[in-house]
């Protein structure tokens, strides 16, 4: 007990209810009736100033009752709620130091596009389409308001994360268009369990995350960046070994040419000798070959890898004009039939069938190693050991820097080249 309330004018007592004059100390008036003694069982709480937003109690049952609210231009606005009221009274006081922005009712995507249209346009064209694919896991919380989210509803995202499956999903009457084969081959895809997302893709959602609180935290509205609180565990922490990729061998080479008669043979050697990205060769327009300089003109991703030169060496040329002579007029310069070529369609029915048939070694524990953008990896390990100028090597295969291919292809000399250069030692005795 705090205390009593009696109410009295001057010196005089006065009924709570008639204000008739009484006696001091009256339990009861005498003319109504009315109790004047009132047990006062809490002390008063301090009112908040106006505007400086409220605590809701949203009833017993509810796991978190208690709900922040706020005035803004828009109207009332909710901040979320919370499993206590010292939660609940934090969440305003930090508020009530801060300026309330209007994009305080921004959801997930309202900063994303944001973050699409204002910061992502000083990035390379590699890391937006890395956030890109990293946007599409968060998609389901994209209509969420960003001062609702906590690290545990990322965390959970990336956690589900799956591998995206490579064919595309068929509708009913597309399936019923499909051969009995194809239907097969359909069927026997989707039968396949899903992947988890690996380690990469879930360090670009964690990425995204932090860029997007981040910005949000620019307006106070959120305490923390939940995005730097993400723990992600790698393979190799896990105990989990990956399989070692495979680059194309000299020997592996030599007889991928003395099959050059087939179709993906022929295009293996260009990729293997030009440095390629898959569909940057699949998706080049015939016009971007131009025979007077000997050179192709294509690329893609960064903006060193966009538009770049690249020489036709002999090795290849006589497979280039093979495919010009064939393909349609401002069509692609690759073609099969005369149709063009997914990169999903040459890696599943070209590659892989081919480097089968010559008894190409491509896998390892079920894992495929030896993939369509080693071609790339095995020309930079052919580059590096023939000694090629660095700076010839970053413009053909697209590089900002030097330093940036040794770092990104760790792989790029083989065994025997390393055995070949640590016997320059005792030569020089």
């Amino acid at each position: 007990m705090f205390g009593l309330s009696i109410n009295k004018k001057g010196d005089k007592m006065i009924c709570r209810k008639c204000k008739e004059e009484i006696d001091d100390d009256s339990v009861y008036c005498k003319f109504c009736g009315k109790k004047q003694i009132k047990q006062i069982g809490s002390a008063p709480q301090k009112r908040r100033e106006y505007g400086s937003g409220s605590i809701r109690f949203l009833g017993s049952k509810r796991k978190k009752p208690y709900q922040v609210l706020i005035s803004t231009d828009e109207g009332r606005i909710s901040l979320g709620t919370y499993a206590t009221k010292p939660e609940a009274n934090a969440r305003l006081i930090y508020l009530s130091k801060t300026k309330i922005g209007e994009r305080i009712s921004w959801t997930l995507k309202d900063f994303y596009d944001y973050w699409k249209t204002h910061d992502a346009l000083l990035l390379s064209q590699t890391t937006i389409q890395a956030y890109e694919a990293a946007w599409s896991r968060l998609e389901p919380l994209e209509n969420k308001k960003m001062y609702d989210l906590k690290g545990s509803d990322y965390e959970d995202v990336i956690v589900e994360a799956k591998k995206k499956r490579r064919y595309k999903k068929r509708t009913k009457e597309e399936l019923e268009k499909m051969k009995p084969s194809e239907r097969e081959r359909y069927a026997q895809l989707e039968a396949q369990p899903e992947e988890p997302l690996g380690f990469d893709g879930k360090k670009d959602i964690k990425e995204l995350v932090t860029v997007l609180c981040k910005e949000a935290m620019k307006d106070d509205i959120i305490p923390q960046n939940y995005g730097e609180l993400i723990r992600i565990v790698s393979d190799e922490k896990k105990g989990i070994k990956r399989a070692k990729k495979k680059n194309l061998t000299q020997s592996d080479i030599d007889l991928i040419k003395e099959h050059d008669d087939d179709i993906t043979a022929k295009i293996i050697l260009i990729y293997t000798y030009s440095g390629m990205r898959l569909n940057e060769l699949l998706k080049m327009p015939k016009s971007n070959v131009k025979w007077d300089r000997k050179v192709m003109i294509g690329g893609s991703k960064t903006e060193a890898g966009r538009n770049r030169t690249i020489p036709i060496l002999p090795t290849i040329e006589k497979y280039i004009k093979i495919f010009y002579e064939k393909a349609p007029e401002n069509e692609m310069l690759i073609t099969k039939n005369g149709k063009a070529i997914s990169g999903d369609y040459f890696r599943r029915h070209m590659f892989y069938p081919l480097l089968d048939k010559l008894g190409i070694e491509r896998k390892e524990a079920e894992k495929n190693i030896l993939t369509p953008h080693r071609t790339r990896h095995t020309f930079v390990q052919q580059a590096v050991e023939n000694e090629m100028d660095p700076e010839a090597l970053t413009k053909i295969a697209g590089y900002s820097k030097y330093q940036v291919a040794i770092d990104k292809y760790h792989d790029i000399v083989s065994d025997e080249y390393l055995q070949q250069e640590i016997h320059k030692i005792e030569k020089g005795k």
